[in-house]
């Protein structure tokens, strides 16, 4: 509730269509991703999709995933110069989730809340 007033939105598990080995939500990834990068193409998104899973399966504690994916060195993820543009384009999406399942090989765990900002769980 408190995210809520903060400006999130609460999004119910079923509502989502998570990628199973990165835990992003596709659709508003997808949508921000084209909202973001005019011309970019679904099997563009399909390919950095597979780029991020490979970045977190490094064992270098999210460092590459950081410099290239949240520095918006590949594609523009998050809106880091208008996050409070009113214009749905070119606005962050920022929601928040409850008991979402994360698994890692044979870990899996529930974190009580997970905040996706455009689709990336953080």
């Amino acid at each position: 509730m408190h995210l809520t007033r903060l400006g999130y939105t609460y999004r119910s598990l079923h509502d989502l269509h998570l990628d199973t080995t990165t835990n992003i939500d596709v659709d508003t990834f997808t949508k921000k991703l084209k909202d973001f990068n005019k011309g970019i193409t679904d099997s563009q998104i399909k390919l950095f999709i597979g780029q991020i899973q490979n970045m977190i399966n490094n064992e270098d504690l999210g460092r590459e995933f950081y410099e290239k994916v949240l520095q918006n060195k590949i594609y523009k993820v998050i809106n880091y110069d208008e996050t409070e543009k009113t214009d749905e384009q070119s606005k962050n999406v920022w929601e928040c989730v409850t008991e979402m399942p994360c698994e890692n090989g044979n870990e899996s765990f529930r974190p009580d809340i997970t905040l996706l900002i455009n689709g990336l769980p953080l």
